[in-house]
């Protein structure tokens, strides 16, 4: 309550007081109704709420007890409920557990979670209905029941649950009922135990009933195929049909099931019920069209995705139609109106066919799987689109098609509309010669659509009658002994031609007999050239048995067909894959040959049509292709003078077919103008008359651009405008297909025919982005050193790639230009085709420098590698490539350029960019020959005493620095006392590598000598050392490394090393008077050498060490020398050269005994020596 408010009245009169006093009250009043209302609200909110939540809590509860399966707590429910929510409640219970807990659409909407029941589930639920169940109820009863037993219960545990209930008086599902359930849950033939006999219900006059055992004996009849199923069905079908009250559900149901069973049933059933309908009992015909006509014309919206519905509805009209033309024609007349409606219901069905269905044959073909089995396929199928209806198949509506006797009850304004429509999902079977008639009708009405249709049919028949596509029959797997693959070549295939060609000379006299305006001539062509085999080049009896006599031929029909042959001789005709795979046994000369007798009869064609039409462009233009085009092959056959000479003689012939072109222009139609005129002549211009022929070897005509431009530009009034348009969209929308090697010189040629206009501002902008790509990309190509490079002195040039550093971020670096991706594992392009970058640049090089050079490497650096910088701001230096050459004569006198072809991504696909080196000058001829620079030089050499018992002494010398190495006289001064110099094997330069750690570019290079040595001559003293070559460079400024051979392995050692095998003869006059002076001077030598190193070594002074290393080699150099040097007595000597014979045999022989203890053996003779 609100407390009263006191007024304070003091200085008033009693009136004013007492109004005061008033007004206060009244405010106090309505302050006391607003504080009541608001408490009165808030009440009703929390009733609400708690209302609300109680619900909930109730709801949340009961659907815990459906969950799980606690049926008597639910039925308590349902009968807590009123009779109103009861129904709401169950409706919706069946709702829910019919669509599952979650509801998912798409391709795994199978695979959903799905609500389990079993059979005592079933008799709960049952149980559960609040009052007695509806037909909606019982359809998702059945569902359940179906969703039931595919979850895996058997359908005989549900019904042994379910026939006790029945018993029970309160159960709310009568046996009747029961018998629905199954029916709608598709058991039809278990619901005939719950269904009274075909008597009984005949006899109660229960139509409902009489429906559902029509139901039931038509499904034991499919299952079953007994005619006694079928007669019950006709005969409950026909009982609810009786005269009588009839719900309108159950009359529709019946009457669609008679139409469908009539012509199933006996005829004396069928037919004359059929009959009755349309004759003696008319109102029950017009309410089976009424029916059926009304079901088809609502189902292509309403039931849009239920193709097997729509079809079934057809069917039936279709049959009810047929069926009353055939019995009561004149009365079909008069109900004309109403065939026509339900014509058109197969008219929309049929253009919803044409649009969306995928069928792409006429009835079975016979079909290979993978493992050679042969089976049979209707080909029909259907995509999914979610925002079109499902179609029906081609074949299953051309088959509901009217009869011709429907046809003609149809409005004549119709028929034109049926005739295409049929003609068109003919021929989108391939069923083209079924298809013609409904052509030739249309063509006497509708030119226009006909004159589409015939294209159409062209291009199917092209389809059907190429004899060069492979059969798709045979399977890689099939082989049939005793059969020749020879025959499934040539001859099979020229007899097909011989057949199509006829059969097109047919078509096309039927064609030309059309009241059309004109027909496509360049598909008529195609259709002969594809008729005609691959590899068979044309001849002009065929052409005219086809075509008849050329000059009598349209103009553009012989131009058209000159094109085709054109083209198939720059593409098909001189493929050699071609030849062989029609197995005609043609040799490339033979080939050749073809080539030329195909374009000698395509340039005859044409001249003998020009006889007849002089004035005619597209003749000119066909005349001039096919003489540019002989030009190119016969230069790629053969390189020849005449080539440029004739070359221009054919863009003349361009040019001319533009002027008089130009001259015909005012009296042709706008669309009968040239479609591909000047783009041919700029194709021409380019180096090939087709857009796919283009390539980097052929050489652009630079003056005809300015003559394709002035031809277009002086074309009268509007037509120069539309011409230019066109050329320059063509040259912009098909940039795309251009080869990627000459998208750049197409782009910049046609650009200066078309300039700059809004149509060209995407081209622009893509010779923009090419023209940016190459100035901030160069190709540099430096000598390593002087320039004064000599002949036949190999030298080195850096191929280096100069560019932005911006452009090597936008292009990720430069590094897959340095391997080969074909022979990468997981190689990928981002967008472009693998290439062999390295091979690619490595042929080319050899290409452009074999004539001149001896090329004798080529060293690529390693993808990783990073770019330098450069003494010019912003700009880089990626090193590439290193090529090791040598002139092949003094007249050489500069390097040509070289080329590397980057690809990059555009707007259209991908470009290649050749970027080209400019020619470095070379001196060969004046005779000064620079050394080529080289640093950090390391020279290692390793000497080879196993082959001393040849008399060779072995150094290997190999050399190792920055830069190319020289020879081997300017690296090492060698020249060894008591040894000759034999040979020196030079080896060359190797180029191993890039050096990563230079900041210039540099080769890492080795270089490697065989020098071998034998004795001298005329030797008073045998070698018995050896001193290792001096290098002739500063010693500072070389790394030396000296090493030998022991045994199989390698010991570094000093400059002078001594040597352990034996090496020449002391040279003498003769043997006798050698060995007598030899043994006096040797007596005397001893002893004077004897006496002398006796003094000089003071006592016990050992004359001899023992070696280190320590092994068989120093060892017995150490023996031979002893014996050889000392003075040994006879046993001594013996003794010596057995234990000399031990080592050997031991360590470089066959023998097994106790090894020789090499440092005691060496310790012992030393001192032995002393």
């Amino acid at each position: 309550e609100i407390p009263l408010k006191e007024v304070d009245t003091e200085g008033m009169s009693e009136e004013e007081a007492a109004e005061a006093r008033e007004e206060v009250a009244e405010e106090q009043e309505k302050a006391q109704d607003a504080a009541e209302k608001k408490a009165e609200k808030a009440a009703e909110k929390a009733a609400k709420e708690f209302a609300e939540k109680q619900l909930e809590v109730e709801l949340a509860l009961f659907q815990r007890r459906v969950t799980l399966g606690e049926w008597d707590a639910v039925r308590e429910y349902m009968a807590s409920l009123t009779t109103a929510e009861g129904r709401i409640a169950y409706a919706q219970l069946i709702k829910s557990l019919t669509e599952g807990p979650v509801k998912v659409s798409g391709t795994l909407a199978a695979f959903a979670e799905k609500n389990y029941f079993d059979a005592q589930d079933l008799v709960g639920l049952v149980a559960a209905a609040p009052a007695k169940l509806v037909e909606k109820q019982i359809n998702g009863l059945g569902q359940l029941i179906r969703l039931t037993v595919d979850e895996g219960v058997l359908i005989e545990s549900c019904l042994n649950a379910l026939r006790p209930a029945l018993a029970a008086e309160d159960f709310p599902l009568a046996h009747e009922q029961l018998a629905h359930v199954l029916l709608e849950g598709h058991f039809f033939v278990e619901a005939g135990e719950f269904l009274p006999s075909l008597e009984a219900a005949q006899a109660a006059d229960d139509r409902p009933i009489l429906n559902l055992l029509a139901r039931h004996h038509l499904a034991q009849f499919q299952r079953d195929k007994q005619e006694t199923d079928l007669n019950a069905a006709w005969q409950a079908t026909m009982s609810v049909l009786a005269p009588g009250e009839l719900e309108d559900d159950t009359k529709e149901e019946a009457l669609k099931r008679a139409v469908e069973l009539a012509p199933k049933v006996h005829d004396t059933l069928g037919q004359t019920w059929l009959t009755e309908s349309f004759t003696t009992r008319p109102e029950r015909g017009v309410e089976i069209l009424s029916l059926l006509g009304a079901s088809s014309s609502r189902s292509l919206f309403e039931q849009a995705r239920v193709m097997p519905l729509r079809q079934t509805n057809l069917e039936l009209q279709t049959t009810a139609a047929e069926a009353l033309l055939e019995a009561a024609p004149k009365r079909a007349r008069e109900w004309a109106d109403t065939l026509n409606l339900l014509a058109n219901n197969w008219l929309q069905e049929a253009a919803c066919t044409h649009s969306f269905d995928t069928t792409v044959s006429r009835g079975q073909s016979v079909k290979v799987d993978p493992f050679g089995n042969i089976f049979y396929s209707s080909m029909s199928s259907t995509a999914f689109n979610r925002n079109a209806p499902t179609p029906i198949g081609a074949n299953e509506m051309l088959a509901m098609r009217p009869s011709s006797q429907w046809m003609e009850l149809i409005a004549p304004g119709l028929r034109p509309k049926f005739e295409m429509v049929t003609a068109q999902l003919l021929l989108k079977v391939q069923a083209e010669e079924e298809a013609f008639p409904y052509i030739e009708r249309l063509a006497r009405t509708h030119p226009e659509q006909a004159e589409a249709l015939v294209e159409e049919f062209l291009r199917v028949w092209i389809r059907n009658n190429n004899p060069n596509v492979n059969n798709n029959r045979t399977n890689e797997y099939m082989f049939v002994y005793g059969f020749s693959q020879l025959s499934a070549g040539i001859p099979l295939t020229r007899s097909k031609q011989e057949r199509n060609l006829k059969e097109l000379a047919a078509w096309v006299q039927r064609i030309r007999a059309l009241p059309l305006e004109g027909v496509n001539e360049e598909l008529v062509a195609t259709a002969f050239t594809n008729a005609h085999s691959s590899a068979e080049v044309y001849q002009v009896e065929t052409i005219e048995g086809v075509f008849g006599a050329l000059d009598e031929l349209a103009p553009r029909t012989v131009a058209a067909l000159v094109q085709e042959m054109r083209k198939n001789l720059v593409g098909v005709w001189r493929r050699p894959a071609t030849q062989e795979a029609k197995k005609t046994n043609r040799r490339q000369k033979d080939i050749e040959a073809e080539i030329l007798r195909g374009y000698e009869t395509a340039a005859s064609v044409a001249l003998s049509s020009l006889e007849s039409h002089p004035d005619d462009w597209s003749l000119r233009l066909a005349l001039a292709s096919v003489a540019h085009d002989e030009n190119n092959f016969r230069q790629e056959v053969a390189k020849s003078s005449e080539f440029a000479g004739k070359r221009r003689e054919a863009l003349s012939g361009f040019a001319e077919a533009a002027r008089i072109y130009q001259a015909a222009l005012p009296g042709l139609a706008e669309d009968e103008e040239a479609q591909n005129l000047y783009e041919t002549w700029f194709y021409a211009s380019l180096g090939a008359c087709d857009l796919q022929a283009l390539d980097s070897y052929k050489q652009p005509v630079q003056n005809q651009f300015a003559l394709i431009k002035d031809a277009i530009e002086a074309l009268p009034g509007e037509a120069a405008t539309r011409h230019m348009d066109r050329f320059a969209n063509a040259l912009f929308t098909r940039v795309g297909s251009v080869n990627p090697a000459v998208k750049y010189s197409y782009l910049r040629s046609g650009l200066k025919i078309a300039g700059e206009t809004e149509r060209t501002r995407e081209a622009h902008k893509i010779l923009t982005y090419y023209k940016d790509l190459i100035t901030e990309i160069q190709l540099d190509v430096a000598v390593d050193g002087s320039a004064h490079v000599g002949s036949g002195e190999p030298f080195g040039v850096f191929v280096n790639l100069r560019h932005t550093g911006a452009i090597e971020r936008e292009s990720g670096g430069f590094g897959k230009y340095l391997v080969n991706q074909n022979s990468t594992v997981n190689a990928f392009n981002y967008g472009r085709p693998t290439e062999d970058y390295r091979d690619k640049f490595e042929e080319f090089t050899h290409d452009v420098l074999s004539e001149h050079f001896e090329v004798q490497s080529i060293t690529f650096n390693h993808p990783d590698t990073h770019s330098r910088a450069t003494a010019e701001y912003g700009w880089r230096l990626t090193p590439y490539a290193y090529v090791l050459m040598k002139a092949r004569g003094p007249e050489v006198d500069r390097i040509p350029s070289l080329r590397l072809d980057l690809d990059f991504m555009d707007s259209v696909g991908y470009a290649l960019l050749p970027i080209e080196s400019a020619p470095v000058v070379l001196d060969c001829g004046s005779g000064q020959v620079d050394p080529r620079p080289f640093a950090q030089l390391k020279l290692t050499q390793t000497l080879d005493e196993r082959e001393a018992e040849s008399g060779k002494l072995l150094l290997e010398v190999q050399a190792s620095a920055r830069g190319l190495l020289p020879a081997f006289t300017d690296l090492v001064d060698l020249a060894p006392e008591g040894f000759e110099v034999v040979s020196v094997e030079d080896q060359g330069n190797a180029i191993s590598k890039f050096d990563a750690e230079s900041a210039a570019p540099q080769v890492i290079s080795d270089r490697t000598f065989m020098v071998e040595m034998q004795a001298g001559e005329n030797l008073t003293q045998l070698p018995d050392s050896f001193a290792f070559g001096s290098t002739v460079l500063a010693e500072e400024e070389v790394e030396l490394t000296y090493q030998r051979y022991v045994d199989a392995d390698l010991a570094s050692v000093g400059q002078t090393i001594s040597l352990e095998a034996r090496y020449g003869e002391v040279a003498g006059p003769g043997l006798w008077t050698w060995l007598l002076g030899t043994a006096l001077a040797l007596a005397l030598a001893l002893g004077v050498r004897s006496a002398l190193r006796s003094a000089a070594r003071g006592p016990g002074e050992a004359r001899f060490t023992v070696p280190e290393p320590l092994s068989p080699f120093t060892v017995i150099g150490l023996l031979r020398r002893i014996e050889s040097t000392n003075g040994l007595t006879p046993d001594s000597r013996v003794e010596l050269q057995g234990q000399i014979q031990d080592i050997e045999e031991h360590f470089f022989g066959e023998a097994d005994g106790t090894r020789p203890d090499l440092s005691e053996i060496a310790q012992t003779w030393v001192q032995r020596s002393t």
